[in-house]
């Protein structure tokens, strides 16, 4: 009963910590490109920087594919 409380309490405590990187991540994604679209998008003058939010979620996805690991039932 001891080792099922411990290793509980340790997937709660990686699930709680990976939530709370996930939201400081994002966080700072979105930050990003709030500063990108009102600071430096109207001194450039670039039409093509209103697309910049579908470039963000493609290289999310890239990301995810590439640090996470498809699982095989071999």
């Amino acid at each position: 009963m001891k080792i099922k409380n411990s290793s509980f309490i340790g997937l709660l405590i990686t699930l709680v910590g990976g939530l709370a990187l996930s939201v400081i991540s994002l966080s700072g994604g979105c930050y990003f490109i709030h500063i990108i679209y009102n600071e430096v998008a109207p001194k450039l003058h670039f039409p093509e920087l209103e697309y910049l939010d579908m470039f963000w979620i493609l290289l999310m996805i890239l990301l995810i594919r590439l640090f996470t690991k498809p699982t095989s039932n071999d």
